[in-house]
């Protein structure tokens, strides 16, 4: 398999970065200038090499994957931010900002010089060659503005390197001009690349054809909406995605096969162009680590064998990989996704890792959530535990690579045109459904335990064990869970029981027994077993439930009290009555034949509905959602919607622990129509005398 790893970056950006001023006449023998740099392929692919370099940045990769997906209702910061993007309290001398803005123009100053000298290969690559190497670095160029435009507005268009200060002096353009620049630059990419697909290369690192027509489709829906409003690039959206499902079409296959393949470095045929990590040692050429799960997966912070040095091949957190757990998944995103779909799973975790300590057993059990938790979850679409052995060794170098181009991504991109240019045509709702219908179980499958606990009921001093009898299916687990006195989300010694793996196959309800189940005579019973004593006159009609306090074997005399402690020499075992015994009830998920398609008959706004909650649930924490949200210009309102959320004022599930509102609740409390763009950093308004500052500022 052909991984595309940046090598020798350095030697590249010395050779991207070389002024055109000459200040001697003559240049040491050993110097290659920009002019006589690009005349060998080996010397194009370093430079093509070093423009990608950025994306993998921590400016441009791991701040994004916070910045994007924390101020928005898919995710927050699991630590409160005074002044950060991801609390909407940025300022110009914030070092992110600056970072962003820096490492995207340093990028488009290395492609002017390329661009500039590319022509210089002629006789030394072929004219395919060149043009692709052309088309690649026109793409990227259009990318890294795409990438200041949606965060900054308007910025400064460069199209060749500046050769003085003075060239440098720039005001911004708007953001129209900026949209329009990017569409020239890729769709010049786009013809030249018309050899480079996704079939011929084979690999998804660098970009083919199918990945320029895929980005334009999402640039031009970008135009169309707010704050720029060219309407007339929802036609352009449209042809665009269009292309890709005619080129590549692409049958939709596992959810979680796609994120599993990303940390294992194998390529998915769904995922069009995406971000390449690899780690293959301590040693710097060879460790191209990033940061996928570690910043935005399940928190695991504890480190077995902390004394081996971070960077080198030792043990930390060998089999669930390290990770910070910056984010936490949002309460408002877990309860959209409905009964049956397949992704809430996977891309809400159900489970965390406890801590561990060093001395510990390095297979620390997960502890999986009750049903009714909905706040403090972890993003789970990347998992480091499905990574290789060496990558979860690693402390901050994951293998896991980032999809920035998936193709239901483009489906729902098309419909969403379409939607727009035609109305909800057959093709718009074909699509979409593509999409649903892979997100959806084909299978009878678990859904949730229901359990009515009784007035009286109590399950004071152990957690009862539960398993699942019949139905007819396989892989099904459930988990039980009793209310402690500070648990917000489950009475005290109420009990209640989740669904920790949903199974399939099941052509019938199945039956919960509680520990032991129904009393019998003659029966070794264990320290805390729970018992039940059938008995249809109490007020659930289940029976009177029993904890056993002694251990022992029952005689023939069932337990009759009904508070406090049986007599042993009457029931063997001691059986403390412990209340009515809860009513228990598991709901399955059956599909139907169009469970999953969307409802016909939908008008225009209707159907962008569906279609925005669609891009919520399948490409939640993919970086995508804040500049959707933006350009739907709806950005304030669903923020400051969330505070309803946190505060409890939110039908569909319980406010925010005490604890944790904070962080949660402050992108709402600051959000307004004037940060939710960037501020131009305090580094560039010193320099750039001509560049004025975005309002707000």
């Amino acid at each position: 398999m052909k991984r595309y790893i940046v090598i020798l970056i350095g030697l590249c950006n010395l050779m991207l970065l070389g002024s055109c001023k000459k200040y001697l006449d003559q240049q040491p023998k050993d110097y290659l200038s920009p002019e006589q740099f690009y005349s060998e392929k080996w010397q194009v692919d370093y430079a093509l090499t070093a423009m990608y370099s950025n994306l993998r940045s921590t400016a441009l990769c791991e701040n994004l994957i916070i910045f994007a997906n924390a101020p928005t209702d898919e995710g927050y910061r699991r630590d409160p931010q005074a002044t950060s993007p991801t609390s909407f309290t940025a300022n110009p001398g914030n070092g992110q900002v600056n970072s962003h803005w820096t490492a995207c123009y340093q990028s488009i100053n290395q492609i002017n010089i390329f661009l500039q000298n590319i022509g210089n290969a002629g006789g030394k690559l072929t004219p395919d060659e060149i043009n692709a190497a052309k088309g690649e670095a026109l793409f990227l160029r259009g990318y890294y503005y795409f990438m200041l435009v949606q965060w900054f507005g308007g910025v400064p268009i460069r199209l060749t390197p500046p050769k003085t200060v003075e060239e440098g002096q720039i005001e911004k353009s708007t953001a129209k001009q900026v949209y329009d620049q990017i569409i020239i630059d890729m769709t010049e990419a786009e013809g030249l690349l018309q050899k480079q697909t996704r079939a011929t290369q084979g690999y998804t690192e660098r970009v083919t054809r199918e990945a320029v027509q895929g980005i334009l489709a999402r640039v031009c829906l970008h135009a169309a909406g707010a704050p720029v409003n060219d309407l007339e690039r929802y036609k352009e959206a449209r042809a665009w995605a269009l292309k890709v499902m005619t080129d590549y079409p692409v049958t939709l296959g596992d959810f979680s096969k796609i994120f599993i393949d990303e940390a294992q470095n194998v390529y998915n045929q769904e995922v069009i162009w995406e971000l390449g990590f690899i780690y293959t040692g301590a040693a710097a050429n060879q460790s191209m680590g990033g940061p996928l799960g570690n910043v935005n997966g399940v928190k695991m912070s504890s480190e077995i064998g902390q004394a081996v040095a971070v960077g080198t091949d030792g043990v930390n957190a060998i089999d669930t990989g390290f990770a910070l757990g910056n984010l936490y998944a949002h309460a408002r995103l877990y309860a959209s996704y409905k009964p049956g779909d397949l992704r809430r799973n996977r891309t809400v975790a159900n489970y965390s890792w406890p801590t561990v300590s060093v001395s510990a057993s390095p297979v620390p059990a997960r502890t999986y959530f009750n049903d009714k938790v909905v706040w403090n979850k972890y993003p789970g679409k990347w998992r480091r535990q499905e990574e290789g052995s060496i990558s979860r060794r690693q402390r901050g170098n994951s293998d896991s690579n980032f999809p920035v181009l998936r193709y239901a991504d483009v489906l729902l991109m098309f419909a969403e045109a379409e939607n727009y240019v035609n109305g909800p045509t057959l093709a718009a709702y074909n699509a979409i459904n593509q999409v649903r219908r892979r997100a959806y179980s084909t299978s009878p499958m678990l859904e949730s335990v229901t359990v009515e606990n009784g007035t009286s009921t109590t399950f004071a001093g152990a957690v009862p064990a539960v398993r699942l009898v019949g139905g007819g299916g396989t892989g099904g687990g459930i988990l039980a869970f009793v209310g402690g006195s500070s648990d917000p989300y489950n009475p005290p010694n109420k009990l209640q029981i989740a669904v920790v793996a949903q199974g399939t196959n099941y052509t019938a309800n199945p039956t919960v027994t509680l520990s032991r189940g129904n009393w019998a005579a003659g029966t070794a019973y264990a320290l805390n077993d729970y018992v039940i004593v059938p008995d249809l006159s109490t007020p659930l009609g289940i029976g009177r439930l029993y904890r056993v306090t002694t251990a022992g074997t029952s005689t023939a005399t069932a337990p009759a009290n009904t508070s406090g402690a049986s007599t042993a020499a009457q029931t063997g075992a001691v059986f403390t009555y412990a209340g009515e015994a809860p009513k228990i009830t598991v709901n399955r998920y059956v599909p139907t034949s169009a469970a999953a398609d969307l409802p016909a008959g939908l008008g225009p706004q209707q159907f962008l509905t569906a279609i925005q909650n669609e891009r919520y649930l399948e490409l939640a924490f993919e970086c995508l959602r804040y500049q959707d949200l933006k350009r739907w210009g709806i950005l304030v309102s669903t923020m400051r919607g969330m505070l309803n959320d946190v505060l409890g004022s939110n039908a569909a599930f319980p406010g925010i622990y005490a604890n944790s509102d904070v962080a949660a609740r402050q992108p709402a409390d600051n959000v307004t129509e004037q940060n939710i763009i960037w501020p131009i950093p305090t580094s560039e308004i010193t320099l750039n005398k001509k560049i004025v500052q975005n309002p707000g500022y």
